[in-house]
């Protein structure tokens, strides 16, 4: 009776000390994962978000004799993306871009600039990376 008593606990014993184990390596597994995303995911960010023609935004020239606005953002990869990022540009409107595409590294910037024949309300410049997408607004009339 005694050694089918043993039997029956030591099974329960068992699977308990499999469930704690299971537990804390999902707790501290969770916890890491801020950790890894923030060093595995390459992270484009754009500065300025809103640009325009002066009188509706910042960093633009007013409207070029041939009916072109130039404008200039900063492109940047995140410090704590780990690794580096292909990008490229696209838009709503008809723009050109200068780079229109390129590879950064954490850390590392690039100015675009941008030129549009744009003007009558607001269009949206895009620059993809492979996590995300950076929009500028822009603002012209």
């Amino acid at each position: 009776m005694q050694r089918l008593l043993f039997v029956a606990i030591c099974p329960a014993r068992l699977i308990w000390v499999f469930a704690t184990i299971f537990s804390l390596a999902l707790i501290f597994g969770v916890a890491s994962l801020p950790a890894m995303a923030a060093s595995g995911n390459p992270t484009l960010k754009v500065v300025p978000k809103n640009v325009g023609i002066p009188g509706d935004g910042i960093n633009c020239k007013s409207i070029l004799p041939n009916g072109t606005s130039v404008c200039h953002v900063t492109l940047t990869e995140t410090l704590s993306s780990g690794k580096p990022l292909n990008w490229f540009t696209r838009s709503d409107f008809p723009a050109k871009f200068a780079p229109s595409s390129g590879r950064l590294s954490p850390g590392q910037s690039v100015k675009v600039t941008i030129t549009t024949r744009f003007c009558g309300g607001f269009t949206n410049f895009y620059s993809v990376g492979p996590k995300n997408v950076a929009t500028t607004t822009f603002q012209c009339g």
